[in-house]
């Protein structure tokens, strides 16, 4: 391992550290050290960013000695430190004529390589890109990489390209092409986010309704079980919210045991005069029920990454509540299909919902 230093540029900061592989050649270690230090500096780039060793001399004091990148093998050996440090550019000439400042389209990068994503944890496909200087590049850079992995008919121009500064997908935010050369830099992350909505089946776990004691959740069974578990509702994945609404009612609708105890409370609640038997014969609508609504929730965490490997035909119990965090998707989404169609789970995920009055 090769451990980098970043020497603090004033009396009142910190030095900065970080590990990484050794790498063959000098121009490698500069890209290292800009992909993990990088955002420590102020314009990096491999034009301004050079490396030095250390070494004590009689005094004891610690110098930093250049090195030819000619002489990397040899001097690598002999050190498993480096000093990351910026060197400065002479004073640009301003002339009468110059523009309002901001970064070209062509703009040197901050970060020599980005980390590109397809899809949501669990179930991820990254890689490794050489940083482009536009959108059209980068567009074409993410589908070379992912074409397997795309729907098909997909093409480059359907890609949309969603910046993360955090690293996480819920943070990621929608970039303007004009604004790209700008924003594009800065960040380390970059989500591909298919145009053309993914379709494919979700399975549903359902919250205790109502909430006594905090949320529970359903187990999820991909099987009728001989104890007296029944298989586990699925639908198709739904495009919008209200599509996913639609499906609900559908499933309480089927499940006429469910919907009589979901119908009794209801009409407890809201004190109703109409009968259970009455309510039971008409189909079910949520919206029919002042102030009754369907919140959607997304899973991550063990048990979700456990129901995705298993195996074809497994009849195993699959209980988000032990191991696994819930995340309800933001109830601005319910009317913004674009952020909606962000949060929802990909297909052959769990998808959770719960009744709110």
């Amino acid at each position: 391992m090769l451990q980098l230093v970043l020497p603090a540029s004033a009396p009142n900061l910190e030095d900065r550290y970080a590990l990484a592989s050794a790498a063959s050649t000098y121009e490698d270690a500069v890209g290292i050290a800009l992909e993990i230090l990088g955002r420590y500096m102020a314009n990096p780039s491999r034009d301004n960013v050079i490396l030095r060793v250390p070494k004590t001399i009689n005094n004891g004091k610690k110098i930093w000695n250049d090195i030819r990148p000619a002489d990397w093998e040899v001097v690598i050996r002999a050190h498993d430190q480096l000093g990351v440090f910026q060197v400065e550019s002479p004073p640009p000439v301003v002339l009468q004529a110059s523009v309002e400042p901001g970064p070209p389209e062509s703009a040197a990068p901050v970060f020599p390589i980005m980390k590109f994503v397809l899809g949501q944890e669990p179930r991820q496909i990254k890689a490794w890109i050489p940083t482009p200087y536009t959108l059209k590049e980068a567009r074409l850079a993410a589908f070379e990489h992912f074409k397997e992995d795309l729907p098909e008919d997909t093409f480059a121009d359907q890609l949309r390209l969603w910046p993360s500064k955090t690293e996480k997908y819920d943070d990621c935010a929608r970039v303007l092409p004009k604004n790209w050369a700008r924003v594009f830099p800065l960040c380390q992350t970059i989500f591909v986010v298919p145009e053309t909505f993914q379709t494919g089946k979700v399975w549903l776990t359902r919250a205790t309704f109502p909430k006594v004691e905090g949320t529970t959740w359903t187990s999820v069974l991909l099987s009728d079980h001989v104890g007296g578990g029944k298989r586990s509702w699925c639908i198709e994945r739904p495009e919008t919210y209200q599509a996913a609404v639609c499906s609900i009612e559908a499933t309480v609708d089927a499940d006429t045991s469910f919907k009589a105890s979901l119908l009794a409370l209801i009409a407890d609640e809201m004190k109703l005069e109409t009968t259970q038997a009455e309510l039971m014969k008409k189909p079910f609508k949520a919206s029919s029920h002042r102030g009754c609504k369907v919140d959607f929730y997304v899973f991550s965490g063990p048990t979700i990454t456990r129901f995705l490997k298993r195996d074809v035909g497994s009849s195993e119990t699959f209980n988000v509540m032990h191991t696994d965090t819930w995340t309800e998707i933001p109830r601005s989404a319910q009317e913004n299909k674009s952020q909606w169609q962000r949060f929802v789970p990909p297909a052959g995920h769990i998808f959770g919902y719960a009744f709110e009055l």
